[in-house]
């Protein structure tokens, strides 16, 4: 990875704090995609989680990611 990229965790950091702040909840379902990883989902309060779309995981995705990290590892 570039020294220049954010790795997943601090990616994921990035999404939980702004779901927090307009008070959504982010989600994360194993992946379909034939290299595995994990999809994310921000869902607003007051809906549900909707993964109907397959081509792009629904209007609720935000993103892709292979793994998920327990620490930093930029």
């Amino acid at each position: 990875m570039s020294e220049l990229t954010r790795c997943n965790y601090c990616d994921m950091k990035m999404i939980k704090a702004k779901a927090k702040k307009d008070g959504a909840r982010v989600y994360t379902r194993p992946s379909d995609f034939c290299l595995g990883g994990f999809n994310v989902y921000v869902v607003p309060k007051g809906e549900t989680l909707d993964t109907t779309d397959p081509d792009d995981g629904g209007k609720h995705w935000v993103a892709w990611m292979m793994s998920i990290p327990d620490t930093c590892c930029c």
